[in-house]
């Protein structure tokens, strides 16, 4: 049971859940990978690290100046912060949920600093979809959900957004014809 599974009211039921598209890992993982390999390539100790042909000993000296231990810390420490940056990024992902219910919408981000935004149904004015030439083509983009009386709240880089917004607008043409 996920979170906005949880939170439901009396007859309320969702019927249309997404999340962030897989590009927002894209950066993350990007860094991650540059850290993770300089980790280890400090820590395999190639030749060039630790004996440079001889006349560029003294580079050696300045760049890396003690013994070849501390090369392995530093490798360590870019390891560690690899694994942090692509764990982060998974975990801002995972953590990102988007529902539409026949009542509300409803966003939810974070797990230890929580931001939720809940708009009804009835007091949605507007939503707009904001997507580039690379966002048609893999599938994400910007959502602006226009609250009456509430100011813009952009949800970016979602997965299908142009279905998110169709969903809350059929829920929005239900509830209005069961007045």
């Amino acid at each position: 049971m996920t979170d906005v599974d949880h939170d439901l009211i009396q007859n309320e039921t969702v019927v249309y859940k997404t999340n962030l598209h897989w590009i927002v890992l894209l950066g993350p993982f990007s860094l991650a990978a540059i850290l993770i390999v300089a980790g280890l390539l400090l820590l395999s100790r190639p030749k060039f690290l630790t004996d440079p042909f001889g006349d560029l000993a003294d580079l050696r000296q300045s760049l890396f100046a003690g013994s070849p231990e501390h090369l392995v810390v530093l490798g360590l420490v870019l390891l560690g912060l690899g694994a942090g940056v692509a764990f982060g990024g998974l975990w801002h992902r995972l953590s990102t949920e988007l529902a539409v219910t026949n009542r509300r919408v409803t966003v939810k981000s974070g797990i230890a600093l929580r931001h939720t935004l809940e708009i009804l149904l009835s007091k949605v004015e507007s939503i707009e979809v904001d997507q580039t030439i690379a966002g048609r083509m893999l599938g994400f983009g910007s959502v602006i959900v226009r609250g009456t009386g509430g100011t813009p709240e952009p949800l970016d880089l979602i997965a299908d957004p142009l279905e998110f917004r169709r969903q809350v607008q059929m829920q929005i043409d239900a509830s209005a014809g069961g007045r």
